[in-house]
This record gives C-alpha cells, structure tokens and sequence, in this order.
C-alpha cells in the first residue's frame, strides 16, 4: 500500500511539473511577444516622426493685418512657437 501511495504522488507531482512548465513557457512566450509588438510600434512612432517632420519643416500661420502687427510663427521641429510683433518706421 506505501508503494502505491508513492507512485501516485509522485505521478501526481510529476504531472503538477509538467503543467507548470508548460504554462510558464506560454507566459514567456506570451510576455516576448507584447514587448515585441510594443517595440514594433515605437520603431513605427518613431519613424513616422521622423518622415513627417521633414515633409513639414515649419508651420507659417497666416499672418494678421492689425494695427500693431502680430504674426505667430510655429516650428514644429523645434517644437516651439513664437509670436513676432513688427513695427513699421
């Protein structure tokens, strides 16, 4: 009888192995491949970034006719904006 309760747990144990070692290597699996796809998708973030800034190097706004002569200005390269009052002399 000893004999026998052995062999069952150890079967026991050794199928309790088995299925967690199967389960970690899906959660491994599973894990490489979100970081995969979440590095894939900053690569495309990044490059996108890179292709658009140079199609538009800079943003002109319209410029206002006022009496005092405001013009905004965005670069968005830079990443800055700027408003330039001009006076006429």
């Amino acid at each position: 009888y000893d004999n026998y309760l052995r062999t069952a747990f150890q079967s026991e144990i050794k199928k309790y192995r088995q299925n967690y070692r199967r389960i970690q290597t899906a959660s491994v699996v599973v894990a490489r491949a979100g970081l995969s796809i979440a590095g894939l998708s900053l690569i495309i973030s990044i490059w996108k970034q890179a292709t658009d800034s140079v199609v538009s190097h800079q943003l002109t706004l319209p410029q206002t006719d006022t009496s005092i002569g405001l013009s905004p200005q965005v670069d968005l390269v830079k990443r800055e904006a700027k408003v330039v009052w001009r006076k006429e002399f």
